[in-house]
């Protein structure tokens, strides 16, 4: 079997977050049939890149979803959601955070 994940923003574009913004990300486990996966679960983490850490508030929510808030413009970061079961199982999101114009 052929897993692949998936991570999605709850608003578009989800690779972006305006400053003072909150947007929330929920990681998917598909099988090779494109079916979600029920019950899979994951490890969230951030990778800064050059990008301070009072630029952003990031909060894991669950083993599904996680949340992050913009408190800095023009920096970039990569989320990363693992799976729990499978290491070797991950997907990443370049996320600008951003000025709202």
């Amino acid at each position: 079997e052929t897993y692949t994940l998936e991570l999605i923003g709850d608003t578009s574009p989800d690779t972006e977050i305006v400053t003072g913004k909150t947007k929330t990300y929920t990681a998917f486990k598909k099988d090779s049939l494109g079916d979600i996966v029920e019950g899979a679960t994951f490890d969230f983490s951030i990778d800064p890149e050059t990008t301070p850490a009072d630029k952003y508030t990031f909060t894991v929510l669950n083993n599904t979803q996680c949340s992050i808030k913009a408190n800095g413009v023009t920096y970039y970061i990569n989320l990363v959601a693992t799976d729990k079961t499978d290491s070797s199982l991950k997907v990443s999101k370049r996320i600008k955070l951003k000025p709202l114009f």
